[in-house]
């Protein structure tokens, strides 16, 4: 009684500590009773509380405990137990980012559910499971088949209004990953109505706001809604501010500069290329600090580390876009080859970049703008190629192809006409 008093105050280490005292009492006892739901329930909470401290392998201990108790006893609670306990492991796969692994233990928890002879009376447990093995695909980019299974839990209604706003939100990130963006606001914004009127929470406390105001600005700034888009940043800097007087010693200045910089994006599209260089400049110096110089030598297959290049390479791109839309093509090249310098340095194979053929067509346009047609030409003919082998089905890919023909086309038309004269 003690250890489940403990454990509902959330003491998970104490409670550990009364459950293996009474368990070591119980088994001294001759005639004890063996393989009861009650055992089964206390080894599913010490499975649990295994869970909370992050002690993964003693959590399967208990969660075969539960197993075995299961094999004697088949019926639903038993087998729930059983659930619950790989859902657990599940939840701590996921949290050490092995999907597969998750993925499995979900799929096998679907399944056992599913087949139960009063599966209807347990279809919480099933669209549960199913939500969370729709977070493993979603963070294996499986987008469009994690979107099928968020969506089927929404619509069972099964979920309190905390989860159903959750998976409302992860229904958005998965359509902003499929540039839907319009239907990708309609879920976030049900997502933000649940939480903010029917829960009455504060955001900048919510665990979920990050998540939520990073997807919101960036959707919102793609489909035109830039006032939104900026509101959501400002939100999001508002509360990394907020962390950052909680946890000084963490990086937070660089995230902080980072929101800004997707600010900055909307400022470009808002005609505000002054503003957008200005914070541009500064996300980028911070980048270029010497400590973050000193890391990206250490090793250059860390994916922070080429995170960070890429990052630097989209400073400079965005910055090389500003001054091409003000017509100062000589500072416009610099930044355009800047980015293509990085690019072909973070990539193996530079020829599938997607952001290297961008450099090659930004470079194509500053060519153009200073007359330079047969360079511009040129340019245009290698980005081509480059979309031709990142992925020659696609449609957004054909229309890129479509858009760079055109420019060869002028750019050709153009250097004839001056050759002629």
């Amino acid at each position: 009684m003690q250890g489940l008093v403990t454990y509902l105050n959330k003491e998970f280490s104490r409670s550990m500590e009364l459950y293996r005292k009474a368990m070591a009492i119980e088994s001294t006892k001759r005639n004890r009773e063996k393989g009861t739901l009650h055992e089964a329930t206390v080894f599913t909470t010490m499975a649990h509380c295994c869970h909370m401290l992050g002690d993964i392998y003693e959590m399967e201990v208990y969660t075969n405990k539960v197993k075995e108790i299961n094999s004697i006893n088949y019926g639903s609670e038993f087998v729930l137990l059983t659930v619950s306990c790989q859902m657990l492991i599940g939840r701590s796969f996921y949290d050490e980012l092995e999907f597969e692994v998750a993925q499995k233990l979900y799929e096998d928890s679907i399944d056992t559910v599913f087949h139960l002879p009063d599966f209807k009376d347990h279809q919480p447990f099933y669209y549960f499971n199913k939500w969370r093995l729709g977070c493993c695909l979603c963070r294996q980019s499986m987008f469009s088949e994690a979107l099928n299974l968020f969506e089927l839990s929404l619509r069972s209604n099964m979920f309190v209004s905390r989860t159903q706003s959750t998976v409302a939100l992860w229904c958005g990130t998965c359509l902003n990953r499929m540039q839907c963006y319009h239907e990708a606001v309609q879920y976030l914004e049900e997502s933000y109505v649940i939480r903010t009127t029917m829960l009455s929470e504060d955001l900048m406390t919510d665990p979920v706001a990050f998540d939520y105001f990073t997807t919101h600005g960036f959707a919102t700034c793609v489909i035109g809604r830039y006032k939104e888009s900026l509101e959501s940043y400002d939100k999001l800097k508002t509360i990394l501010l907020q962390r950052q007087a909680e946890h000084p010693k963490s990086r937070y200045e660089v995230r902080i500069a980072s929101c800004q910089f997707h600010s900055a994006k909307v400022y470009y599209r808002l005609g505000n290329y002054e503003k957008a260089r200005e914070i541009t400049l500064l996300y980028l110096n911070i980048l270029q600090r010497d400590e973050y110089k000193e890391e990206n030598q250490k090793d250059q297959n860390d994916i922070f580390v080429r995170g960070c290049s890429k990052e630097i390479a989209f400073c400079h791109k965005l910055l090389g876009q500003c001054y091409y839309a003000e017509s100062q093509f000589a500072e416009a090249a610099k930044e355009f080859k800047c980015e293509m310098n990085i690019r072909e340095q973070i990539t193996e194979k530079a020829i599938m970049d997607n952001g290297l053929a961008w450099c090659k067509f930004n470079l194509g346009k500053f060519y153009f703008g200073l007359r330079q047609h047969r360079l511009a030409a040129e340019q245009f003919e290698v980005a081509i190629e480059i979309w031709k082998y990142c992925d020659v089905n696609h449609l957004k890919s054909v229309r890129k192809i479509i858009r760079c023909a055109w420019w060869i086309k002028k750019s050709r038309s153009v250097a004839n006409r001056s050759n002629s004269q």
